[in-house]
Order: structure tokens, then C-alpha cells, then sequence
């Protein structure tokens, strides 16, 4: 899904500077408190057919930037400045670690992605499970179709094995409700 998003959704640049919370242009924010939520209010944005909550696979680097996001919100409950972000963590039903960042433009289910290393250290790709899904592809009567392969035991089996075997692939739909995150030192 990352290519397809990269090339059909939405890029967005984040820069790891503190700055004002300014949107720099070209889809490009800073990592500050009000850069976040500029960003979420461009990509939440009704008018892009956005159901209001995403998956969002990212880097360590990316969940230890959320975390500090958390530790900082926290520390700035009591003072005047009001800040509408929810930082909650649970443990999904897989037994991974789950950070929900809730915002009045939207939900984050924030899921740490142990392939984004390397080029893809500082990486978040958001993904709007609404329109996706895992479908079969179609075939022509040939190929592709769901067949089933008799007798694919070993030779000296006693006995009878057959598979069925299907090709499949994700199937995405609205390409600007998914967005690839990249932070990094842009300015």
C-alpha cells in the first residue's frame, strides 16, 4: 500500500524542527503540536470521502515522536493554552501495542510497522480501512481463478492430499483517503 499511496494519496513532509505550527506549503508541516493538526485537518477533510478513522503503520521513530506529542499534551493539561488531542494506549487483540490519538478532525490508530527500517525509518503511512479490502483477483476461466490441485501428496503418502489455491490482493478504493507520512529535516 505504500507505493500505491505515494503515488495516488497523499504525501505529506514533516519536518523534525520545532517551527510555529505553520503549514510550509506543498504539503509540507512541521512536527509541532499545531503542524499535527494542520495536517490532520487537511487530511481528515470531508469533501475526500474520509470515514473519520485511519490505521496508521510507522516507524520507532514515529511512535517515539507521538510519545513525546503525549508527554507534552500531558504536561500542558493544567496551564491555559487548551489543547484538543487524546493520547490512549491499549493492546490489540493480537497482542501488539495500540496508540489511539484522538482529534476532533479525526481518529489514529497508531500500530508500530517492524518493516519500516532503514530508508524507511521516519515513516508513517495512514490507511482508511473503509476503503480497503482483501479480495480474490479475477480471473479469465484459466488462470487467477480459485482452483483446486488433486493428488499433490508426496510419493510413498498413504493417503490423499488436494489444496485449493486462490491469488489475491488488496483492494483499494478512494486513493485520497491514504496518505504517506515522511518526517525528516526538509527546511
Amino acid at each position: 500500500i505504500v507505493p500505491y499511496a505515494e503515488q495516488y494519496g497523499k504525501v505529506y513532509n514533516i519536518d523534525w524542527g520545532t517551527g510555529e505550527g505553520t503549514d510550509m506549503g506543498g504539503g509540507d508541516f512541521d512536527a509541532s503540536y499545531d503542524g499535527f493538526v494542520k495536517l490532520l485537518e487537511d487530511f481528515f477533510a470531508p469533501e475526500g470521502g474520509n470515514s473519520g478513522s485511519k490505521l496508521a503503520l510507522c516507524s520507532r521513530s514515529v511512535i517515539s515522536y507521538f510519545n513525546r506529542l503525549a508527554g507534552f499534551i500531558g504536561s500542558m493539561a493544567s496551564a491555559s493554552t487548551p489543547f484538543n488531542l487524546d493520547v490512549n494506549y491499549s493492546t490489540g487483540r493480537f497482542g501488539h501495542r495500540l496508540m489511539t490519538v484522538s482529534t476532533i478532525f479525526g481518529e489514529l490508530n497508531l500500530v508500530q510497522e517492524p518493516l519500516f527500517r532503514g530508508p524507511y525509518d521516519d515513516m508513517m503511512v495512514m490507511i482508511d480501512l473503509n476503503n480497503i479490502a482483501y479480495r480474490p483477483l479475477a480471473g479469465n476461466g484459466i488462470n487467477r481463478d480459485t482452483f483446486i490441485e488433486t493428488n499433490v501428496q508426496t510419493p510413498g503418502i498413504d493417503g490423499r492430499i488436494d489444496q485449493i489455491l486462490t491469488e489475491s490482493g488488496l483492494e483499494i478504493q478512494l486513493p485520497e483517503t491514504h496518505a504517506v507520512c515522511k518526517f525528516g529535516n526538509w527546511a
